[in-house]
């Protein structure tokens, strides 16, 4: 087979410059897109009771925990009250506590799917050197945190409101549900009030980061809420001001 002269020199001196920076830039594509994706896919873990036993968090990957929103009903027999008052159209000033915030928003989760009970395991037989299991040392003080498909779960705590909820996105043209948290306050803007957020966590990767990516991510879980009463996005229009203050949210009518 014989060589012209360029492939010859080529040989002879290697990969060119140009070769060399787009191997550079490629590779380090790649990198941080498959960084991204292990965040994304990595378990968002329930906030332990007690932070005196949280582990050693790793420098490279810390571990991201979720605080669940209480959902006492309760506490929030009072909601609908506050619904209608929000609605009615008159000056008012209205609280809402993070229970009555969960009771209001579960009325737009779908119904949830009956889930099919699992085949037990074929029973294994005991071994007869095994030790007792200590059952205190098996429970773990958190676990993998989940909601469901269309439940929302707000937290109101410090002057911060927290939303979580199941995405749902495609990576490389796999569903993925991993769970998002958004952590922000409201501001006044040209059409009305909008949430502004200052975290957005999609599973363990914090979209905040990213320029543009957080905002990007709100407009379109936004756009993803379906099923709002009219009377209540009509209300939203006429507010005077709206606040997170506290543990509470509080809503102001002129």
């Amino acid at each position: 087979m014989a060589y012209t002269n360029k492939q010859l020199e080529r040989q002879q001196r290697g990969p060119g410059l140009v070769e060399i920076f787009l191997g550079v830039v490629l590779s380090l594509v790649l990198g941080v897109a498959l960084g991204a994706a292990h965040l994304v896919f990595k378990p968002v873990e329930k906030a332990p009771k007690d932070p005196a036993k949280v582990p050693a968090a790793s420098l490279l990957y810390p571990p991201v925990y979720f605080a669940e929103g209480s959902s006492v009903a309760a506490k929030a027999s009072g909601w609908k009250a506050k619904q209608q008052a929000f609605t009615g159209g008159k000056s008012a000033e209205i609280s809402l506590t993070e229970d009555e915030l969960n009771a209001f928003i579960a009325t737009f989760a779908p119904p949830p799917t009956p889930a099919k009970p699992a085949a037990p395991p074929p029973a294994k037989p005991a071994d007869p050197k095994a030790k007792p299991a200590d059952a205190k040392a098996a429970a773990p003080d958190f676990v993998a945190a989940e909601l469901a498909s269309g439940v929302v779960n707000f937290r109101v705590r410090d002057s911060v409101i927290q939303a979580a909820f199941a995405g749902n996105f495609t990576v490389l043209g796999l569903p993925v549900a991993p769970l998002v948290q958004v952590r922000g306050n409201f501001a006044k803007g040209a059409d009305g009030f909008a949430f502004q957020s200052a975290e957005f966590w999609l599973g363990s990767l914090p979209a905040h980061k990213i320029p543009g990516l957080a905002d990007w991510l709100v407009a379109k879980s936004l756009a993803g809420q379906n099923g709002m009463p009219e009377d209540l996005k009509t209300a939203w229009t006429k507010l005077g001001n709206i606040a997170v203050e506290g543990d509470a949210l509080k809503l102001t009518l002129p």
